[in-house]
């Protein structure tokens, strides 16, 4: 009999070891595995760069006055140099940087003021309107440098290497450039560095920005929080959209 109790404890003990055994085993893999999944969330926020922006963008001007007519060939160019600190391994990071942009309004208006003025001997009423047979082309062109602040969010798809990216901010800029060049008909041209009417353009400005790519492509979208001119003026207001390309 305790002979068959010692067996019987024997067979008993050898099978706790082997299930205690056993469950060690299961528990360091699921632990591994764990890390596993772990390691491809971690994979899927990655850490972006994108010190480089391009931008190519329609620019445009809100609460525009009664009879203006903007031209869609009112194209801009941006392109700025961003110093990026990842928050790591979350996929967010902050970004400021420097950049220079050059906006471009096509439109019929001759003169911006709310009061007459006087351009090559010619009196213009508070925003004189360009009869269609006076001119080809009449724009209004802005040089500015920027200062971009963002803050940018990026997912990455764990069973590829592309990346989805969003980004909003605002960029403070200060004119350093502003003409206006007009066509008529024959050809002829007149570039204005300094027309009367655009004096009172506010030459500092600050705008929301907003932008939604995917790998090196996305579209944008910016709105000034000032209008064009000082409060003596209109209150137009300038935007633009259009596409960015990420080096």
């Amino acid at each position: 009999m305790l002979k068959l109790f010692l067996v019987i404890s024997s067979l008993l003990l050898l099978s706790s070891v082997q299930l205690i055994a056993q469950a060690k085993h299961e528990l360091k893999a699921s632990l591994s595995l764990s890390k596993v999944e772990k390691d491809s969330i971690e994979e899927s926020k990655p850490e972006i760069k994108d010190d480089i922006l391009v931008k190519y963008h329609f620019d445009r001007l809100a609460n525009a006055p009664t009879g203006m007519q903007q031209n869609f060939g009112s194209m801009g160019l941006s392109v700025a140099f961003f110093s990026v600190q990842n928050v790591k391994k979350s996929g967010v990071s902050f970004a400021e940087g420097i950049g220079f942009s050059s906006r471009n309004y096509k439109n019929n208006v001759g003169n911006w003021q709310t009061d007459s003025v006087t351009e090559n001997g010619i009196k213009r009423s508070p925003f004189y309107l360009i009869p269609d047979s006076l001119y080809k082309s009449n724009k209004i062109v802005l040089t500015t440098v920027d200062i971009p602040l963002e803050i940018r969010f990026a997912f990455k798809s764990k069973r590829s290497d592309n990346v989805f990216k969003l980004a909003t901010g605002i960029t403070l800029s200060y004119v350093i450039g502003l003409s206006r060049k007009t066509q008529n008909d024959a050809g002829y041209i007149v570039k204005e560095k300094k027309a009367a009417d655009l004096k009172n353009i506010e030459s500092f400005r600050y705008a929301y920005n907003a932008r939604m790519s995917y790998n090196k492509f996305g579209v944008l979208f910016s709105y000034d929080l000032l209008p064009l001119f000082n409060k003596s003026n209109s209150q137009v207001t300038p935007f633009a959209f259009g596409i960015v390309y990420l080096p």
